[in-house]
């Protein structure tokens, strides 16, 4: 995940994490039907960020990305 703050800006945080597993081919099917949650927490201060995520399988070589604008109003606690 990459996070960039003041949404615009050049510069940003990278926070990289490594999933991995074997799965059965039922459990592949599974994921390929239903996909998967993955939750980080990282603490912000109040402002906009674009998060931005990348995705590869390091067995087929494919690829995925998406980003998102995400706000922290003013008065909320980092964690």
């Amino acid at each position: 995940m990459f996070l960039r703050g003041n949404v615009g800006k050049t510069e940003g945080q990278s926070f990289p994490a490594t999933l991995a597993t074997n799965l059965t081919p039922v459990q592949q099917a599974n994921l390929a039907k239903n996909g998967f949650s993955y939750r980080k927490e990282v603490p912000l201060a109040p402002g906009k960020y674009e998060a931005k995520i990348f995705l590869r399988d390091n067995i087929s070589g494919k690829t995925g990305t998406v980003s998102t604008v995400v706000e922290i109003p003013v008065g909320t606690l980092a964690k």
